[in-house]
Formats: structure tokens, sequence, C-alpha cells
């Protein structure tokens, strides 16, 4: 709400000023000294608040609203609103396959599908609590999901410039809620260059790149142009002045090979517990942390909680043993662009 109606008022900054006396602090970047005068998670800047987290929820969303309404769109309702998007493409996604490669799957076969889908990406598990962290991290998430359902579009029509268009601002707005999302949104822009052949030249495939790739680029250097007028830096997007409970901005650690270990056996292998709400399991805290490890939020083991991800290996097994099948390429590049989204 802050960062629209920044924006509606001409500036880059949120609408809310951080107290004088935060100002005046010796060093207000002290989580010591800051404890309940700090805006949580805002960035504090030159004696000004900025938002770290991209701006794409507040101008797809929040500011045609206010603008069109005079009144907020509350953040839970917005979040549900792109995951309800998010899962439309799915929806679409997996009709489109079952029509073409899967025609003796039922409707009902279908719903329930839809709805497993809708479950393995923790949709009902995140709109529990519905804050600016998880409005970010559901938008960027059903902006690459429509970036899937246009690149199998896209391939499905014979190479349509509508659908590379579409899937480039998607990818564009995807990026620009999420900017970790840089690498898999170029992912899912090279496979509209595919398939790559001899007697293809390589001008036709560059050709084909463009129109999803035009998007991606300039919305990229939009974005870096948006760090730039905030903090006088391309590659700063706030994080370094980030006001929170631990001074973990300054001078912590966030990637080290020494944390390999434990991520894994923390993603894959932590137990979970019993729980009254769903999905019905909750999980445990780690009791340790490894040295100059920032922290560890609630994170359910893969391997027991959610073993349903595992399919996509069978689904990568499934393609590979038709690799030679050529009426199957479209779904062998979806499966790989989901597969390599992923991953990244």
């Amino acid at each position: 709400d802050y960062l629209t109606e920044g924006f509606l008022h001409g500036q880059l900054n949120l609408s809310v000023d951080p107290p004088k006396e935060l100002l005046a602090l010796t060093n207000p970047m002290d989580p010591a000294q800051n404890e309940g005068l700090r805006l949580g998670d805002a960035s504090l800047y030159q004696g000004r608040y900025y938002l770290y987290f991209g701006p794409a929820p507040a101008l797809l969303l929040l500011l045609p609203w206010q603008v069109m309404t005079g009144d907020h769109l509350p953040q839970w309702l917005a979040t549900a609103a792109f995951a309800s998007a998010g899962l439309g493409a799915l929806a679409l996604l997996l009709g489109g396959l079952r029509r073409r490669y899967f025609s003796a799957i039922s409707p009902g076969q279908l719903f329930w599908a839809i709805l497993l889908t809708g479950h393995v990406s923790w949709l009902p598990v995140i709109l529990r609590r519905s804050a600016f962290w998880e409005l970010s991290i559901v938008t960027a998430a059903a902006l690459l999901w429509w970036s899937l359902f246009f690149l199998w579009r896209f391939h499905e029509s014979g190479g349509r410039r509508t659908w590379s268009c579409a899937a480039g601002l998607a990818l564009t707005f995807a990026l620009g809620a999420r900017p970790t999302y840089v690498f898999a949104a170029g992912f899912v822009a090279l496979l509209f260059a595919l398939p790559l052949s001899p007697s293809r030249p390589l001008l036709a495939a560059i050709r084909r790149l463009l129109p999803v790739t035009g998007p991606l680029v300039l919305g990229g250097l939009a974005l870096l142009a948006y760090n730039y007028l905030r903090f006088g830096q391309p590659f700063e997007f706030g994080q370094r002045y980030q006001l929170w409970g631990d001074d973990y901005v300054r001078g912590a650690s966030f990637f080290h090979l020494a944390y390999l270990p434990f991520n894994f056996r923390l993603y894959f292998f932590s137990l979970p517990e019993f729980s009254p709400y769903f999905p019905f399991l909750c999980p445990v805290w780690p009791d340790s942390l490894p040295p100059g490890y920032l922290a560890a939020e609630d994170m359910h083991g893969l391997l027991f909680a959610l073993p349903v991800h595992l399919l996509g290996l069978i689904a990568l097994l499934q393609v590979y043993r038709h690799r030679h099948d050529s009426a199957q390429h479209h779904l062998r590049l979806l499966v790989l662009a989901a597969f390599g989204t992923s991953l990244l």
C-alpha cells in the first residue's frame, strides 16, 4: 500500500516517512537502537523508506485497482488473486496437455490433477499469511507458470509471435516481482528458439527470440534504472539497507559451500510433526545452525512431507524414454522448461 501511494505521488520511496526519532539515532541501522521505531523489512536510505521487494505486484494490480476504485486492495486479496491466476495458467496447461497427449484422461481425473497441482505448489499454505513477502513470491510464481503456458502454446501453434510476446511480458514482470527469477526467465526465453537444426539458419532462431527477449531486456534495464534512481546503484535492490531484528544485512555470508550439507538435510530430510493446520504437518525448526548461518525458517522435508514432487523425476524419465518420438517434442520441451526453472 505504501509503495502504491508513493507511485501515485510521483515518488519511488514509500508514502510513509521514517520517524524523526529513528533518524536522530547515532546508527539508525542498528537493530538494538531502532527497536520499536523501525518499519520492519523496509529499506532506510537517505532518510526515506523503500521496499526491497519488486514493484511488479503494485504495478500490475494494486496501483490500477486504487486508480479505478480509489481504495486500497488488501494484500491478502491481491495475493489470492495472483494465486488464482497462476493456478488458472496451470489448469489451462494441463487441459491442453490432456487434449493432445492424454485423451484417455477423464474430466474428473483432470480436476484432481489440477487440485493436486495447486497443493503441490504450496498455495494453500502460503495464503495463510499473505503479507508483502508472500505477495511478491506468489506473483512471480504465477507469472512463471503463465510463461510456461505461453511457451507451450507458442510451439503448439507453430511459432505464433503473439505467444512469445506474452511470455516475454510474463517473464519481465516475474523478474520485477522477484529479481532472483533472472536465471529461470532467461532459460525459458531461450527455449523459444528451439528446435535448432542445420537446415535452419541461426538468424531465424534469433528472430524467434526477439519477441520474448525484447520485453525481458527492456524490463531488466527498467529494473536497473529503478534501482539506480533509488539507491544510486543499478544492482542495489535495497537489501543492504533493510531494517530487521538482526543486523544480518551488513557482514553476513548469504552463500557458502559449507552450508550445502545442512541445506540438503533441511530441505529434503527434515521430519515433520502433526499439526492442526493444513497440511496437518508441522516442520521442526533446527536445533543448531552452522557457524555464520543466518537463520532457518520452518521447512518441510520434501521426501517425507511432499513426496509427490518426486513424480517430476518420473516425468523426466518418461519423456527421455520417448525422446525419439517427434510427436512428443512439445511435451519434452515443456518438461525441460519446468525442470530447468525449478532447478534454477
